[in-house]
């Protein structure tokens, strides 16, 4: 059955040799760091539309301004679920197409959105094809809202309302997915205005999850699919195989650009195949190198974003680490103890205030939920908020427990209880358990899997 999608692969495989064999230069520069960066991706817009950050600009001025009253009425107890999938979309646009007639008028539907704070219907299902994230256009951006829903339903056993979920008609055979990820896998923005990253990202890490996690596995395959995800577990891994670059370990977009088809070392996409597949990857020795040597580089191909790292890509760096310390000698174990170092330096004088609070950074759509949940998230996996041993250093803080705890108890004072903030709280709990919310009650299944950012990976 799988002989089709498996003669898929290897062609897309082919073609990618071919084009680096008549291509001036290879996938990465010579220096090392990554063809495609984010310096690259303007181009290519530039060379679509000439006028595309003149046009852009205003519009993302005009989105950061809602996003921060977004904040405003987040912080007063208001989720405002459908105000933060329209803020999510609304970003995608601006910074993936040159759809500005499309964010204008999301950018419409914002500002009427946040005139509303009774907002819970963005977490129903629709009837019509079972989809979840109602205040979403866009089919992928559906992808992370459906699979966090299915999560908190697996933790009791209980159906979706709706069984049949025709929003997944497109990929609903083994063949179809990886025909729908061949074409994602390349994007010739220059030619298209379109960078398919963020959707082959979302995509790719919904599939990831579902197949990875075995809770989750099960009850898709019981009570969505009604039969084994066998077939699709085979055709995806060989899709991931494929699509992993040997020289750096790393997965990412690729791009075609006058002739040259360009790969990408993305930190996002990286981390969901590392993270669901618990570290089970080939190549951590160039992996490690990989993650080091892009330090200073823009996410996603990097760790940085406007210039300075983030709460929400300094805990996927810290996990990927994690995840491939014991796979790699003690020589690259040491090279990466200052990485680690910075990391915590960062998540300890920026990632939190001075009263152990977290205040959203600029350039994400990362909401006051979100922002909690990366913060405790780095602070737990790095070590610092947690009873056992870091697993990169004997250091021992002093002063670790009093600034955990405050940040427990900022996640615990939070008025909008979304599943997210619940996500940290548990995180928090488990690895402090002496000043996590005595309220929370011990679940069964650990979460370090349990990532509530895909939104095609911004």
């Amino acid at each position: 059955m799988h002989t089709h999608s498996q003669a898929r692969i290897v062609f897309i495989a082919l073609s990618f040799i071919a084009l680096l064999l008549i291509a001036p230069g290879g996938a990465v520069a010579a220096n090392g760091e990554p063809v495609a960066t984010r310096a690259f991706i303007t181009e290519q817009f530039l060379k679509y539309d000439p006028d595309w950050l003149r046009k852009k600009a205003p519009m993302a001025a005009e989105l950061a301004g809602l996003q921060q009253r977004l904040y405003e009425l987040q912080a007063r107890g208001f989720p405002m679920q459908c105000s933060a999938q329209i803020v999510n979309e609304t970003d995608w646009i601006l910074d993936s197409t040159a759809e500005f007639t499309r964010a204008e008028k999301n950018l419409w539907f914002l500002r009427l959105s946040l005139g509303d704070t009774n907002q819970g219907f963005a977490l129903e299902q629709m009837a019509t094809d079972g989809s979840f994230g109602l205040c979403y256009d866009e089919w992928f951006k559906k992808l992370d809202a459906m699979v966090a829903a299915l999560n908190r339903f697996s933790e009791s056993s209980t159906p979706p309302k709706y069984t049949h979920l025709a929003v997944l008609r497109r990929i609903s055979t083994p063949e179809m997915l990886i025909s729908y990820l061949d074409g994602l896998l390349i994007s010739d923005i220059a030619k298209t205005g379109v960078n398919f990253r963020d959707e082959l990202n979302a995509t790719a890490s919904m599939v990831a999850e579902v197949l990875y996690k075995e809770r989750l596995r099960n009850y898709v395959s019981d009570f969505v699919v009604h039969r084994p995800l066998t077939a699709y577990a085979d055709v995806f891994n060989a899709f991931v195989e494929m699509w992993q670059d040997p020289e750096t370990g790393y997965w990412g977009a690729w791009f075609q650009s006058d002739g040259q088809l360009r790969k990408s070392l993305d930190l996002s996409i990286t981390y969901h195949i590392v993270a669901y597949r618990h570290g089970d990857v080939r190549y951590w020795d160039k992996i490690f190198d990989t993650t080091l040597a892009i330090a200073d580089q823009e996410y996603p191909y990097g760790w940085l974003q406007n210039g300075v790292l983030t709460n929400h890509h300094a805990y996927d760096v810290a996990r990927i680490l994690k995840l491939g310390w014991n796979h790699v000698s003690e020589e690259r174990r040491q090279l990466a103890k200052p990485a680690l170092e910075r990391l915590l330096a960062f998540g300890l004088t920026i990632g939190l205030n001075a009263d152990d609070s977290v205040t959203p950074q600029a350039g994400l759509s990362d909401g006051i939920d979100d922002s909690y949940y990366y913060a405790a998230s780095l602070l737990t996996t790095i070590g610092y908020c947690s009873t056992a041993r870091p697993f990169w250093t004997d250091t021992s803080w002093p002063e670790a427990g009093a600034r955990c705890c405050g940040l427990a108890r900022h996640i615990e004072e939070q008025q909008a209880r979304t599943p997210t903030i619940e996500a940290a709280l548990e995180r928090m709990r488990r690895a402090v358990p002496s000043c996590a919310p005595k309220a929370l009650a011990p679940q069964e299944e650990t979460i370090d899997n349990l990532k509530l950012d895909d939104r095609g990976g911004r």
